[in-house]
């Protein structure tokens, strides 16, 4: 069997070809989630809640479902890293994935809101505990010098599969009308992407005895847990930085994507919003692959800093034109801008969060890290009240206030930011 010494040792030609086999299984996350938060999620929320209170209802499980399913996945880093298995990364793939796929046949099937709110935390809390070993496998498996193009290709096949996810979804329900059939092959590309992880990635071999803890109680402690987490922050202020850098750009861009399909529908009055909705993000998509891979490699060349700060405005302006669009193409060029900032932001701020993670502990730090993605994924819900509020109470367009909001948030990650920039002029 190939050790990780040896695999770390490749060629950069092979290096490429590694990084796509040990980023595959995003490509089915991507596809699972985007599709299913943009294109499906709402049109369940639709069915069990009245049309004026859709937009509170929306946010309201993504805030419960993806807050509690955030607060997991440190724990299943630490369950991963430490975990006296032959093999402490791909088991908590496998199991994640099969509880995934149990889970979502009970969403789609529920009739009433509470026990959708109920079975949507529970994919998230089994997906999250696969995504935990999943993200640890770049510092895990690649060298120092190759992680910039690793983590700028584990978010170019992420784009990837949400072209996969919303091209073939939009497909099958304009063929067949059939959404149940879409929630069918998101699951199938999730079970693929899984199998081709055991296929493709080398076992990662358990923690000398001598750094895991002392027995299985001790490895259960969550108390011990919550401190050694509150000394992480505190020990690696970088690492820190970065995460808070993390949360308040994707604070401000996640709104756009949850609540995309009902910008259509309210401010511009399209039919079938689903289908445009795909459309639009499929362009972007494309765009999102370029900057994602551009970005990873030339922020090993240039600087991490450099690429970030750029990305943030990139984003910034496309939210702006988002918000004041007059047009949907307007908005839409906008949205494709958020895709290129974006894209680019997150395959240069996991290879930065990787380079202060300590050997063997990518799980836990990266689930810590996850605490800015899945904090502003489930605060993004918020904007489904303040939408709902500012159509009801303020005159004018309430996804124009609602995202001008959200652009002036994405912004404050500019002061982080700054802080990491200075650190780093320092250290040269």
């Amino acid at each position: 069997m190939e050790t990780v010494h040896a695999l770390t040792q490749r060629t950069d030609k092979t290096a490429l070809r590694r990084a796509i086999e040990i980023n595959i299984y995003g490509v089915g996350l991507a596809a699972f989630w985007t599709t299913l938060n943009t294109l499906l999620l709402p049109g369940r929320i639709s069915d069990v809640v009245p049309d004026a209170l859709r937009g509170s209802g929306l946010g309201l499980i993504s805030f419960l479902g993806i807050g509690v399913a955030a607060l997991v996945q440190p724990v299943a880093g630490h369950l991963s890293d430490f975990a006296p298995l032959p093999d402490r990364r791909r088991p908590f793939i496998w199991d994640g994935t099969a509880l995934m796929v149990l889970w979502l046949a009970v969403f789609w099937t529920v009739p009433t809101f509470w026990l959708l709110v109920l079975a949507y935390i529970l994919v998230q809390i089994a997906s999250n505990g696969a995504q935990a070993a999943f993200q640890a496998l770049i510092p895990d498996l690649v060298s120092k010098e190759n992680r910039g193009l690793a983590s700028g290709m584990k978010n170019a096949l992420n784009v990837l599969g949400i072209a996969l996810g919303l091209l073939v979804v939009q497909l099958v329900q304009k063929l067949t009308g059939s959404d149940t059939l879409s929630v069918v092959y998101l699951a199938l590309v999730l079970v693929v992407t899984a199998v081709l992880t055991k296929w493709w990635v080398p076992p990662v071999t358990p923690l000398p005895e001598d750094r895991r803890p002392e027995s299985i109680r001790a490895l259960f402690d969550l108390g011990r847990l919550a401190r050694s987490f509150v000394e992480t922050f505190r020990a690696h202020a970088r690492f820190a930085h970065a995460v808070l850098a993390q949360f308040l750009f994707l604070l401000g861009v996640y709104p756009l994507q949850r609540f995309l399909l009902y910008l259509l529908e309210d401010r511009y009055h399209i039919e079938n919003a689903v289908e445009q909705a795909a459309g639009v993000l499929v362009v972007a998509i494309v765009l999102g692959i370029g900057a994602a891979i551009g970005a990873g490699v030339h922020s090993d060349a240039i600087g991490r800093e450099r690429v970030l700060i750029g990305a943030v405005f990139i984003g910034c302006v496309g939210l702006i034109g988002v918000a004041l669009g007059p047009s949907a193409w307007i908005a839409a060029l906008g949205g494709m801008l958020v895709a290129i900032g974006a894209g680019s932001f997150m395959a240069v701020i996991w290879a930065m969060l990787s380079g202060d993670i300590p050997e063997g502990q990518g799980a836990q730090f990266y689930g810590l890290a996850n605490l800015a993605v899945a904090g502003s994924s489930a605060l993004a819900g918020a904007w489904g009240r303040l939408i709902d509020a500012a159509g009801r109470f303020l005159p004018g367009d309430a996804y124009g206030i609602s995202f001008t909001i959200a652009t002036v948030i994405s912004l404050t990650s500019l002061f982080p930011l700054r802080w990491l920039a200075a650190r780093q002029e320092e250290k040269n």
